[in-house]
């Protein structure tokens, strides 16, 4: 059984996490959402990697190649949540 309210926890107790205290992370920003996106990110990964591989070659999949993404996509993520 959920909690009251449905078990949504969004945004509870996130302006007193460290980050955004410290002036490292932005206050206007939904975690949820931003949950939303990572897990996104990493199941389209994962979910289409036997059709990119087949339908477009490329060392995408390869070690090299996902250390890459995951660099790439990493400084994607920080640039979204870090403050300027």
């Amino acid at each position: 059984m959920l909690p009251e309210g449905g078990g949504c926890q969004t945004g509870r107790a996130f302006d007193r996490r460290g980050g955004v205290v410290k002036g490292i992370f932005r206050l206007d920003l939904d975690p949820l959402e931003q949950h939303w996106k990572i897990s996104a990110i990493c199941v389209f990964n994962a979910c289409n990697q036997a059709t990119f591989s087949h339908l477009f070659c490329g060392n995408l999949f390869t070690d090299k190649g996902q250390e890459e993404l995951r660099q790439r996509l990493t400084s994607i993520v920080l640039d979204v949540v870090r403050r300027p």
